[in-house]
This record gives C-alpha cells, structure tokens and sequence, in this order.
C-alpha cells in the first residue's frame, strides 16, 4: 500500500471587507465643496479643497470635483441661458402683442428659476450623501470627476 498525502483543508470563503467609513473631517469638507456655492464662493472652494486634499482622501477629492464640475456646467448652462434670455428679450420687445412680449420673457424667467432650484437641490443632496461617508455621482459632473481623478498621478489611490 502506497499512503497519500492528506487533503489540505479547503480555504475559507473571503469575507467581503466593507470600505471604511470617511473621517468627519473628511464628510465635512466634502459637505462644504458642495455648499459653498451659497455663500458666493462657487468655485473657488472645491478647487482649493482638491488642491490641499488630494493626496490624502480620494473620497474628498472625488466630492470637491464634482461640486466644482456641476459649478462650471451651471455656469456654461446660464450663460447660454443669459444670451437666450436677451434674444428672447429682443423678440419680445419687437412684438406687437403685449400677451406674446410677456410669455417670451417670462418663460425663460422661469426657466432660470428652476435651474437655479435643481442646482441647490443636486448639491443638498450630494452635501447629504458626503455627510453619510456616501459618494453619490451625479450624472456628467460625476464622470467627469472620475475622469479627472483617474488622470492625476498624484491623487490618493482608492
């Protein structure tokens, strides 16, 4: 009789590992990259908060991108929306119905508003997502950002 080896144990199955919880000072400055535009410094905050912590937090770099990506599609977006309203304006002005002058500046008036209302609902929400250690991507803005973010050599690695 030959004897053979003995069978090695099966290994044991991996446990997923669950990504660890941001610090607060992380979740903090995110949440701020996504709120400062209320206080005026819309893009000027996300890009300094990148600048200082992206070396460190890939997470914090990921949510000041984004905030400062959706700032400058906003910014791309009101500008053609500002020379759209000057031409409806225009139109408006040349018309000779008092009813169509006032729906062709009213309508672009309230588009405004409501572009001006998605913005602040897209960054409550993303600030509220950061704030949970949660990395939201909103749509564009979030690709971009990873696109971004996956080109800089220097960024912190996942």
């Amino acid at each position: 009789m030959t004897a053979s080896a003995p069978t090695p144990a099966p290994a044991p199955a991996a446990v997923p590992v669950a990504p660890a919880m941001p610090s607060q000072e992380d979740r903090l400055l995110a949440v701020v990259s996504h709120v400062s535009f209320l206080v005026g410094f819309w893009l000027v905050v996300p890009i300094a908060v990148y600048a200082i912590k992206r070396k460190e937090s890939r997470f914090v770099a990921f949510h000041a991108l984004q905030a400062a990506m959706v700032q400058v599609l906003f910014g791309a977006t009101m500008t053609v929306g500002a020379v759209l309203v000057v031409v409806v304006g225009v139109a408006a002005g040349l018309s000779r119905s008092p009813v169509a002058g006032v729906m062709l500046t009213a309508v672009p008036l309230l588009g405004f508003v409501g572009v001006c209302a998605a913005l602040l609902g897209v960054h409550a929400y993303a600030a509220y997502t950061a704030w949970q250690g949660k990395s939201w991507s909103i749509p564009l803005a979030g690709s971009l950002a990873r696109g971004i973010l996956g080109a800089d050599e220097g960024a912190a690695k996942a």
